[in-house]
C-alpha cells in the first residue's frame, strides 16, 4: 500500500444484503421463531419491544432485566469488550426506539445494528482521537480524507437541514459522523443515516435557509512533509524503522511494510525534534492501524453480514488496542 486510503466506504455501499432499502424485519433466533409461528393466523402480529431486541441483538441475552455494563474510553484496554458495551444508557435508549422504529417501517434491524456499532466506537474513541482531515502517503504528500459522492451530498443535506440542531441524534456522535476527518469509514448507511436524523426531528426534513454547505479542506491546503534522508546515509525507511520498532511494539502486526517504511522517515526526522515530535510520530502510527482494521471490519461484514457480531468482538479489541497506544502517545513524556 503506498499510501493510507481513508476515502468513505460505507457498509451499505459495499453490500446489498445491508441496503438500506426496506426489508422484513428479521430478530434474534428466538424472536424469529416466534414470529413464524404467529403467522398461521393473519390478525396476530408480534411486536417486539425495542430494548427486548437491543438486548438481544448487541448483547446476546433475553433476559429482559439485563443491564449489561457500561465501558467507558477513559478505562484500560480490556479484552473481550464488545464495541456495544460502550454505548451508555441514553444512546441505548435510543437505540431501542430505532429498533422499535424499524419494526414499524420495515426497515431491516442490521442497519440498527450498525447505526450502534458506529456509536460505540464513538464513544470507545471519545477524547481520544484527534480531528485529522488529512494524512500522508509515502512520498509525504498530504492525502485528504473524504466520503464518497452519495455520501457527500447526504451529508451536506443533513449540515444545511434544522433538523441539525433539534434532531435526538446525540449531536457529538453527528458531528463524528458527517465528518471524514473524525470517522472517514463507517458501517451505518448514510441513507438510514438521515433517515433518523430527519424522522426523530420536529424539523423533519426542513432546509435551514441559513445554513451554508460545509467546505471540506484540499490537500493543496497543507503543507508536504518533506522526507529528506539525506541525513541517514541513503537508508531506506524500512530500515530506519527497526531503530524505532520498540515505540510501536504492540501496533506492528498490523503495519504494512508501506506503513513502516514512512514511519521510519517520519521518526528520523523528528527525532531531532525531541519526544514530543516522536510522540506525533507514535500517534500517526495509532491513526494508521485503527484506518487498517476498521477497513478490515467493514469488509469482512460486507462478506457475510451474518458474521457482524462475532467480527466486530475481533477488530473492536484491536482497534481498542490502537485507540490506547494513541492515547498513550497523547501524554506527557
Amino acid at each position: 500500500m503506498t499510501s493510507v486510503n481513508l476515502s468513505s466506504q460505507s457498509l451499505a455501499a459495499a453490500t446489498t444484503s445491508a441496503s438500506y432499502a426496506t426489508t422484513s424485519v428479521s430478530a434474534s433466533a428466538s424472536d424469529t421463531a416466534t414470529a413464524a409461528s404467529a403467522t398461521a393466523s393473519p390478525s396476530t402480529q408480534v411486536t417486539i419491544s425495542g430494548e427486548a431486541m437491543m438486548l438481544s441483538r448487541l448483547f446476546n441475552t433475553d433476559d429482559p432485566n439485563a443491564d449489561p455494563v457500561i465501558h467507558y474510553s477513559s478505562e484500560p484496554i480490556l479484552q473481550g469488550v464488545s464495541t456495544y458495551s460502550y454505548l451508555n444508557a441514553s444512546d441505548r435508549t435510543f437505540v431501542s426506539k430505532l429498533y422499535e422504529y424499524a419494526q414499524q417501517n420495515g426497515i431491516d434491524p442490521l442497519n440498527v445494528d450498525y447505526f450502534a456499532f458506529d456509536v460505540g466506537v464513538y464513544r470507545s474513541t471519545e477524547h481520544i482521537l484527534a480531528h485529522a482531515p488529512y494524512d500522508y502517503d509515502k512520498q509525504g504528500n498530504p492525502v485528504v480524507r473524504t466520503f464518497n459522492v452519495n455520501d457527500e451530498a447526504i451529508a451536506q443535506n443533513i449540515y444545511t437541514s434544522k433538523a441539525l440542531n433539534d434532531t435526538e441524534v446525540n449531536h457529538g456522535f453527528l458531528k463524528f459522523m458527517l465528518d471524514p476527518g473524525w470517522h472517514p469509514v463507517h458501517a451505518t448507511d448514510f441513507k438510514f443515516l438521515q433517515e433518523v436524523v430527519f424522522g426523530f426531528s420536529a424539523s423533519g426534513e426542513a432546509a435551514d435557509p441559513n445554513a451554508k454547505p460545509v467546505v471540506r479542506p484540499k490537500a493543496s491546503d497543507f503543507a508536504p512533509y518533506k522526507l529528506d534522508t539525506s541525513d541517514s546515509g541513503g537508508a531506506d525507511g524500512a530500515f530506519l524503522f527497526e531503530k524505532y520498532a520498540s515505540r510501536v511494539k504492540k501496533l506492528s502486526n498490523w503495519l504494512t511494510d508501506d506503513d513502516k517504511s514512512m514511519l521510519g522517515l517520519m521518526y528520523s526526522l523528528a527525532e531531532p525534534k525531541g519526544e514530543g515530535a516522536m510522540k506525533k510520530v507514535d500517534r500517526y502510527a495509532a491513526q494508521l492501524v485503527i484506518a487498517h482494521l476498521t477497513e478490515q471490519l467493514v469488509a469482512g461484514i460486507a462478506a457475510d453480514p451474518k458474521k457482524e457480531k462475532a467480527e466486530a468482538a475481533a477488530y473492536v479489541n484491536k482497534l481498542l488496542l490502537a485507540k490506547s497506544a494513541a492515547n498513550k502517545a497523547d501524554k506527557p513524556a
